[in-house]
C-alpha cells in the first residue's frame, strides 16, 4: 500500500509538471502567433514612426515589458524615440552611441542579457530599483532595452521572442529607408536637394489636378540666377555649385513647407505655389528677392535672381503651358535689367 501510494504521488507530480509545461507551451504559442501578426504589420509600415509604435505595443502587450527604451542612431548619437512613462529622466534623450551597455550592444551587434546589474560598471540604470536588464540591437539602426526590478527576470524564451520581434523591426526600418532613398534619388536633384525634373512631372501634375478639382489658385514662378555663366567662368564650377545650393537654401527659408521647388535645369528653378493667386505669389517672389539680397550682404555672397510668374488658368491648362508662360515672363525680367519679377 505504501508503495502504491508513493507511485500515485509520483504520477500526480508528473501530471502537474506536464500541465505546467503544457500551459507554458500554449502561452508561448499564443505569443508567437501574436508576434507573427505584428510582423505582418511591420512589413506594411509606411514610415519609421509607425514601426517604433508597433515595437513598443508588442513589447508591452505581448512580451509584457513595462520598462523600455527604443533608441535610434542619428549620426554619432543614440536618440531616444520611445520610452516608458515610468522613466522620467529628460536629460537622457540623446547620448553617444559608444556609451554603456547600449553602445556595446550596437558595436557587437548581439543581445546582452544582464541577470544582475549589481557591480556592472557599464550598466547605468536610471533607477537603483532595476535589478536585471535586456539590451537588443535593432540591426545597425539602434538599440531596444528593457529592465526589471527582479534579478534574472528574462527567461530564454522571453529573449528569443524579443529578438524575433526586433529582427522584424530592423528589417522594416531597412525597407522604409531604402524606399526613401530610392525616392530621393529618383525625384530630387543630388546637388541642391530640390526636386528634379522627374519630381516636376510627378508632383506638378498632382498640384494642377488638386487646383482643378478644388477650384483653388495655383501659381508658378520660374527663377534664374543672374549672370551665372560669368560666376562659373570667373570663380569656377565648385563655387558655382555652392551658389546653386545656397540659392535653394535661401528660397526654402522663405517659402512654405507645402510649396514645391524644382531644379528645372542649369541655374533655373521652378516654384509651384499651391493656394496662391497672382497677388500672393508676387509677394512670395518679392520676399525671396529681398531675402536673397539681405543674405548676400550678411554672408558676403554676390548673386541676384530674375523671376517670371504665371498662374493656373483652369481646365485645359497644364504644366507645359504654365512653364511656357513663366519662361516668357522670366525672359522679360532679364530683358528689363534682371534682378526683378515679371508676370504673364
Amino acid at each position: 500500500m505504501v508503495e502504491h501510494g508513493a507511485t500515485d504521488e509520483k504520477d500526480l507530480s508528473c501530471g502537474v509538471k506536464r500541465n505546467d509545461l503544457f500551459e507554458i507551451l500554449k502561452k508561448n504559442r499564443d505569443r508567437i502567433r501574436q508576434l507573427h501578426n505584428v510582423a505582418l504589420q511591420l512589413s506594411k509600415a509606411e514610415n519609421e514612426e509607425r514601426i517604433y509604435d508597433l515595437i513598443i505595443e508588442a513589447s508591452r502587450k505581448i512580451l509584457k515589458f513595462d520598462t523600455y527604451s527604443l533608441d535610434i542612431v542619428e549620426g554619432e548619437n543614440l536618440v531616444v524615440k520611445r520610452i516608458s512613462e515610468c522613466v522620467t529622466d529628460s536629460d537622457a534623450q540623446v547620448y553617444s552611441k559608444q556609451d554603456g551597455i547600449a553602445g556595446r550592444t550596437l558595436r557587437e551587434g548581439k543581445t546582452i542579457a544582464l541577470g544582475s546589474l549589481a557591480g556592472n560598471c557599464e550598466a547605468k540604470p536610471i533607477s537603483s530599483d532595476y535589478k536585471s536588464a535586456l539590451s537588443i540591437p535593432v540591426g545597425i539602426y539602434g538599440v531596444f532595452q528593457t529592465a526589471s526590478n527582479v534579478e534574472d527576470a528574462y527567461r530564454e524564451e522571453d529573449i528569443d521572442l524579443a529578438e524575433l520581434l526586433i529582427a522584424h523591426a530592423a528589417e522594416a526600418i531597412s525597407r522604409v529607408r531604402a524606399r526613401k532613398e530610392i525616392f530621393r534619388l529618383t525625384y530630387h536633384d543630388c546637388l541642391t536637394g530640390a526636386l528634379s525634373r522627374y519630381g516636376l512631372s510627378e508632383f506638378a501634375m498632382m498640384e494642377i489636378e488638386k487646383a482643378r478639382k478644388c477650384d483653388s489658385p495655383l501659381s508658378m514662378i520660374m527663377i534664374d540666377i543672374d549672370n551665372f555663366k560669368a560666376i562659373n567662368d570667373s570663380m569656377g564650377h565648385v563655387y558655382g555649385d555652392f551658389i546653386l545650393s545656397w540659392i535653394v537654401r535661401k528660397i526654402k527659408e522663405v517659402i512654405r513647407g507645402s510649396d514645391l521647388i524644382i531644379r528645372w535645369g542649369g541655374d533655373e528653378f521652378i516654384l509651384m505655389l499651391a493656394g496662391s493667386d497672382r497677388s500672393k505669389a508676387s509677394m512670395t517672389a518679392e520676399r525671396i528677392r529681398s531675402h536673397i539680397k539681405s543674405e548676400c550682404e550678411r554672408e558676403n555672397v554676390k548673386v541676384a535672381v530674375s523671376m517670371g510668374l504665371t498662374c493656373y488658368h483652369g481646365t485645359g491648362d497644364g504644366v507645359d503651358q504654365m512653364i511656357f508662360r513663366a519662361d516668357i515672363a522670366l525672359y522679360e525680367a532679364k530683358r528689363q535689367g534682371k534682378d526683378c519679377l515679371r508676370t504673364f
